[in-house]
């Protein structure tokens, strides 16, 4: 019921808000992703990487707090500006200090599935005799670590909405709050958002064969390789590239609008606003 709720109320809630959404987006994408593509290109490559990671971790994980908290607003029925994306700012070591505690959570998760999956397939990878086969093991081995980690960040997903009407909390309460509000809904936010995601599977399937086809036209012709393969892997990758960026003006609003109402289901405006106590650690 979770899943279908959400659905219906944040279309409700995306009703005569579509262009404040749309905004929110673009301004989002603008702003994490132009730092990437037009300035850390000029340094050099060790310095590129630094500041594409320093950028990710201190800069993008408000911004997108403060892209969540203005489509939660939109769900209680608030008068929300597009400027209104910045708000997150004002609990920036809050946020950056959370994101940054879950990466560690999910890292630690990780760790013994990722060496288990390393002895499975280490050997297989040595004696994949294709380069079919070799793409196979490895797109096995990072999905099982994949799969903790996303365990990980589904239950600690409701904290940075916790934040938007609780500014005092800690981050280690704000993550216990969140652990509480997920126990039993962790497969709901999980197939409200894979509802979503599918959209994307076009592109998903198109990028994931132009990888392939890219891989194939680099390696030597004695293992299967075939240079002409780059002009397929071209064309692949514009077309999965256009799908997923015109799919998005439609799918991303009602994307956002539906994971905030899924959080208003959880934690309902007057329970969250007397029941904070119970979260305190």
């Amino acid at each position: 019921m979770n899943v279908a709720n959400s659905r219906i109320n944040g279309k409700n809630a995306l009703k005569g808000n579509w262009g404040l959404s749309i905004a929110a987006m673009v301004l989002y994408v603008v702003l994490t992703m132009s730092f990437v593509l037009f300035v850390t290109p000029l340094f050099s490559d060790i310095m590129e990487a630094w500041l594409d990671l320093v950028w990710a971790t201190m800069f993008t994980p408000v911004i997108s707090a403060g892209l969540r908290w203005l489509h939660l607003g939109l769900v209680d029925g608030e008068t929300k500006r597009v400027g209104d994306i910045f708000d997150s700012f004002k609990l920036y070591g809050q946020l950056v200090a959370m994101n940054f505690l879950q990466g560690i959570i999910a890292a630690l998760c990780a760790i013994i599935p990722t060496l288990i999956v390393v002895g499975l397939f280490a050997s297989a990878l040595e004696n994949a005799r294709t380069i079919g086969g070799a793409i196979t093991i490895l797109t096995l081995y990072f999905a099982v670590p994949i799969v903790v980690i996303v365990v990980v960040f589904l239950r600690y997903s409701q904290a940075v909405y916790l934040f938007k009407g609780h500014p005092q909390m800690g981050v280690r309460e704000a993550l216990k709050a969140s652990k509480e509000l997920m126990q039993g809904n962790k497969v709901d936010y999980f197939i409200l958002n894979l509802g979503y995601a599918l959209w994307y599977l076009p592109a998903i399937v198109l990028l994931y064969v132009a990888w392939y086809q890219s891989a194939v036209s680099l390696m030597p012709v004695m293992w299967g390789g075939n240079p002409a393969a780059a002009e397929t892997a071209v064309l692949l990758f514009g077309l999965g590239s256009i799908y997923a960026l015109g799919i998005s003006f439609y799918v991303v609003p009602q994307w956002n609008m539906a994971m905030a109402a899924f959080h208003r289901l959880l934690a309902p405006l007057a329970v969250e606003e007397n029941d904070e106590s119970s979260w305190t650690m």
